[in-house]
């Protein structure tokens, strides 16, 4: 069977038969999907995370859960500039901060602030800390939760006043699609949260929670398939597929 071809010019271009640019009769199997998405919170910058030698540290991240959206937005501020004596434009640029927004459903388990700032909380545990001092500084939900009272859990963190939340963390996202291949993975530094928000309405199903951020740098993560997971079920699936749907 003849492998078939996608358009990539307008010399083999046919709308009627083709695709463009890639075959899309396996992209439920290799598209990104929100099923497969992952969102995390960090240190405030990757090489943290990673280390000095790139590999990637999964025990310093948290894992978010029932989240409902993720909005990322970049953008630089350009100014068009001319001289005196000429009519051509030339240009400025800068770049802008990255803003986030993020919605998740209000349920038992700790809450959309305190899951951001639960690498924060690891990294300030121990049975060596004041609990008094650290009540004076961070108030006493983060004081509890630092000093993780197992009789004294805190699931739910509010008060934006406190300084915990002048301590930058970082943010990241995965996506993956049904083969279990890492399609794309970014990660936000020095995050800091704006506003925080939550509603409740009559005949509704749910309560939510919204945040949102700003952070200073957007960069990609070396992140690969084996830090994804261990299962190797699916390793050479996409190109028996291919061959079953000709186009491998």
């Amino acid at each position: 069977m003849p492998n078939r071809e996608a358009s990539t010019n307008l010399s083999n271009y046919r709308f009627d038969e083709e695709f463009i640019g890639r075959i899309n009769e396996d992209s439920p199997l290799t598209m990104a999907h929100p099923d497969d998405t992952v969102l995390i919170a960090g240190p405030p910058r990757y090489i943290l995370m990673s280390g000095d030698n790139a590999s990637f540290d999964t025990a310093k991240i948290s894992l978010f859960g029932s989240f409902q959206s993720c909005r990322i937005g970049m953008s630089q501020t350009d100014t068009p500039l001319k001289a005196i004596g000429s009519s051509e434009f030339f240009r400025a640029t800068t770049n802008n901060p990255i803003s986030v927004s993020m919605d998740t459903v209000f349920a038992n388990g700790d809450n959309l602030l305190k899951i951001l700032y639960n690498n924060f909380i690891n990294f300030m545990a121990g049975d060596d800390k004041d609990i008094k001092e650290l009540q004076k500084y961070f108030g006493n939900e983060v004081a509890r939760s630092i000093m993780a009272f197992s009789d004294k859990k805190v699931n739910y963190f509010t008060n934006l006043s406190s300084p915990i939340y002048s301590i930058p963390f970082g943010l990241g996202i995965i996506w993956a699609n049904k083969l279990r291949e890492i399609i794309g993975s970014i990660y936000i530094e020095n995050v800091l949260i704006r506003d925080f928000a939550t509603a409740v309405q009559a005949g509704a199903t749910v309560i939510m929670e919204s945040v949102t951020m700003i952070g200073t740098r957007l960069v990609p993560m070396d992140f690969t398939n084996e830090n994804f997971s261990g299962d190797d079920r699916f390793n050479g699936l996409r190109e028996q597929i291919e061959k079953y749907l000709g186009v491998a």
